[in-house]
């Protein structure tokens, strides 16, 4: 796979377990999947081994930022989804266990993937605090897909959401996903609708299938000031 047809092309830059991959390729879209965690890269290859054969999923063992260069990544041996480039954003976490073992990653602007494999319809990111530095690659580089979500753990990702043009937003509070979303109908591609278990750790649906209206900035914005930046995605449309 190296380009894909406007309007079908995802971006899932935290691939994690794959949870969220899975939902994108039940809607019939083609997956970019994005994780600098090798582990999680090797299960994923196992599990999705029929997808990347038919051409509609790619793997890709490596971390995004501000530059291209090789890094430290700490992942944590007892909570994987905790892995990141930035372990001292947990240290004054109590829950957080601080077990990290600290391996050697290539690091790769969004950018220059994005410039590789084309066009996204939809970005997923989810790169514990390295949010706001990928979007403000995208905006530098001017790469507005139709629907973009981040984690919003301070307001920079809303700041830089509005400064690359979007107006319209959505959250989702990471701890309700399953128990509002555990099952959800959700609209193919093609028109016709299925319905999706989300579980708990997955982003949750996107896009027209996350119901309710879209909010304007300051509605959103009052929504992550309620939840306190604390495990929430703002989700943004053009």
């Amino acid at each position: 796979m190296t380009t894909c047809s406007a309007g079908q092309l995802v971006y899932d830059v935290g691939l994690n377990n794959g949870d969220d991959s899975h939902y994108y390729l039940e809607k019939g879209l083609t997956v970019v999947g994005i994780d600098a965690n090798p582990r999680s890269c090797q299960e994923c290859t196992i599990r999705f081994a029929r997808e990347i054969a038919q051409g509609r999923m790619r793997i890709i063992n490596v971390g995004i930022g501000a530059s291209e260069t090789t890094s430290t990544f700490y992942v944590n041996g007892t909570i994987d989804t905790l892995s990141t480039f930035r372990p001292e954003r947990f240290d004054d976490k109590e829950w957080a266990p601080k077990s990290w073992e600290k391996i050697s990653i290539d690091v790769v602007r969004l950018s220059t993937l994005i410039s590789q494999f084309g066009d996204p319809y939809f970005i997923k990111l989810d790169i514990e605090y390295l949010d706001e530095a990928a979007l403000i690659d995208l905006n530098n580089s001017r790469i507005t897909p139709q629907f973009i979500s981040a984690e919003a753990h301070d307001l920079a990702v809303h700041t830089t959401l509005l400064n690359m043009g979007y107006r319209k937003f959505k959250t989702v509070v990471g701890a309700e996903v399953n128990a509002r979303f555990g099952e959800t109908t959700i609209r193919r591609i093609d028109g016709t609708r299925i319905s999706h278990s989300f579980p708990l750790g997955s982003s949750g649906p996107f896009g027209d299938d996350l119901p309710g209206p879209w909010l304007d900035s300051a509605a959103a914005l009052t929504q992550l000031i309620q939840a306190n930046f604390d495990w929430i995605d703002l989700q943004a449309s053009l």
